[in-house]
C-alpha cells in the first residue's frame, strides 16, 4: 500500500522539489485602440523571467478571427502585442492573476509613422553590489541616449528592480544607469529593434564598496622588475591605510582599498621616492604601474663598471613591427637573469658578468632564437633581432 502511494505522490514531490513553475490556460485580445474593434492576425509573444535569471520566450502564437488568443504556459511579465500598420503594445502583467476568466487585453493603435521608424521597447533588472552581496535596486534611474541627436528617453527601476521604457525609434543607444550614492554606470551600442522587446541584465555599485589595486614596479634606466619595494597608500592625513610589497616579478596587490584620492608611495633602499596622486573609482582592478631611479652612487658606479649591458629590440621578421613582452633571458656560467620587452619592443640588461653568454628570445606563437656573444668589462651592446613566427599546421580533410 506504501508503495502504490509513494507512487501515486512520486511526481508531485519531484515538482516540488525541482521548483517547477506549473503552466496555466492563458487568454487574452487584441483591440483597436481608437474603436475597440477586435483585431485579428496579431502577433503575441509571452516574455517570462526563469529561475537562470534570464529572459526568455513564455509563448507564441497569433490572435483568431475575434482578436482572441489562447496560450498553455506560464505566468509571463510582459506580454507584446504588434502587427503591420499599428504601433505595438506592451503590457506589464507581472501583478495579475491568471483567472479562467481573465482577459489579458493589448490595445493597439494605428501607426501614424513610417514602417522603418516603427517604436521597439527596452526592459530589464538592475541589481546593486554592496558589501560583496547583490540585491534587486529600486528607483534607478535608466536613461538611453541617442548619440548627435541627443534625445533621451528614461524610465526609472520599481520596488523590485525591473524597468520598462516604451515607444524607442528602432536604433543603437548608449545606456547610462543612476542613483545616489552609486556610480554612474554607461553601456554601449544597446541595440533596440522595431516591434520587438530588448532585455538587459545590469548592475551597479556602491560608492562604499572598496576597490582593488595592482601593478608593477621596474627599475627606470634597467627596465627591470624590483621585489621588495614597499608600496604604501596614504591618506589625507599622513596615516598610512595599506600596504604591500612586490614579489619577485616586482608585482603588488592590495584589496580592499577605500575609495578617494590616496597618496601611492613607491620605496625601496637604494632608490628614489616615487609619489603617485591617483583617483580611486573603479570597481574592478585598478592598475598602476611604477618606475624607481637608482639614487647615484659613485662607489657602485666605480664597480660597476666591470661589468657588461646589453640593449635592444625585437621585431617581427615579417613585418618589422615591435613585438612587445617577448622574453630576453642571458645565460652565463655564473648568472641566469632576463626581461621582458616593453611597448616598443626594447629592451636592457645590466650587470652582465663578462666573457662567453647565451642570448635566448622567446615569446608565444614565435620560433625561439639563441644568440652567442662575448661580453667585454664595461661594454655596451645593441642587439636587433627578428622573430619568425611559427608556421602554422595545415590539417587535410
Amino acid at each position: 500500500m506504501y508503495r502504490k502511494l509513494l507512487l501515486l505522490f512520486f511526481p508531485l514531490i519531484v515538482w516540488f522539489l525541482c521548483g517547477s513553475r506549473p503552466s496555466s490556460r492563458l487568454s487574452g485580445q487584441a483591440i483597436d485602440a481608437e474603436t475597440g474593434e477586435p483585431i485579428a492576425g496579431v502577433h503575441v509573444v509571452g516574455y517570462d523571467y526563469n529561475l537562470r535569471d534570464n529572459y526568455s520566450v513564455a509563448f507564441e502564437t497569433m490572435t483568431g478571427e475575434d482578436g482572441r488568443y489562447v496560450a498553455q504556459t506560464v505566468k509571463p511579465i510582459l506580454i507584446l502585442y504588434s502587427k503591420i500598420g499599428y504601433e505595438p503594445s506592451l503590457i506589464d502583467v507581472r501583478h495579475e492573476e491568471i483567472k479562467k476568466d481573465k482577459l489579458f487585453v493589448g490595445e493597439l493603435r494605428r501607426s501614424r509613422i513610417e514602417e522603418r521608424s516603427k517604436p521597439g521597447y527596452i526592459a530589464g533588472s538592475v541589481q546593486e553590489e554592496a558589501s560583496n552581496e547583490k540585491r534587486l535596486a529600486s528607483e534607478v534611474r535608466v536613461v538611453l541616449c541617442e548619440g548627435e541627436k541627443n534625445t533621451e528617453y528614461a524610465g526609472i527601476t520599481d520596488s523590485l528592480g525591473f524597468f520598462i521604457i516604451d515607444r524607442i525609434p528602432e536604433g543603437s543607444y548608449l545606456l547610462k544607469l543612476s542613483k545616489k550614492g552609486y556610480l554612474t554606470k554607461k553601456v554601449d551600442s544597446i541595440r533596440v529593434a522595431a516591434d520587438s522587446v530588448t532585455f538587459q541584465k545590469l548592475d551597479i555599485h556602491s560608492l562604499d564598496e572598496p576597490v582593488k589595486l595592482c601593478g608593477q614596479v621596474r627599475d627606470s634606466k634597467e627596465y627591470n622588475p624590483l621585489n621588495k619595494v614597499k608600496v604604501e597608500l596614504v591618506n589625507e592625513n599622513g596615516l598610512v591605510v595599506s600596504s604591500d610589497t612586490t614579489d619577485n616579478n616586482g608585482f603588488y596587490f592590495i584589496d580592499n582599498v577605500p575609495r578617494g584620492n590616496p597618496l601611492i608611495r613607491f620605496s625601496r633602499k637604494g632608490y628614489n621616492v616615487n609619489n603617485k596622486s591617483m583617483q580611486l573609482l573603479r570597481v574592478d582592478d585598478t592598475l598602476v604601474n611604477a618606475e624607481l631611479t637608482p639614487k647615484p652612487f659613485w662607489l657602485f658606479r666605480l664597480f660597476s663598471k666591470k661589468y657588461a649591458s646589453v640593449a635592444g629590440q625585437v621585431l617581427d621578421d615579417e613585418t618589422g613591427v615591435p613585438l612587445m613582452v617577448a622574453k630576453v633571458t642571458v645565460l652565463t656560467n655564473l648568472t641566469k637573469g632576463g626581461t621582458y620587452t616593453d611597448g616598443k619592443g626594447k629592451f636592457r640588461i645590466f650587470n652582465i658578468p663578462p666573457g662567453e653568454c647565451e642570448l635566448v628570445f622567446d615569446r608565444i606563437a614565435y620560433e625561439l632564437y639563441e644568440l652567442s656573444v662575448k661580453l667585454e668589462p664595461g661594454g655596451e651592446y645593441y642587439f636587433q633581432v627578428r622573430l619568425t613566427m611559427t608556421k602554422a599546421i595545415r590539417v587535410e580533410y
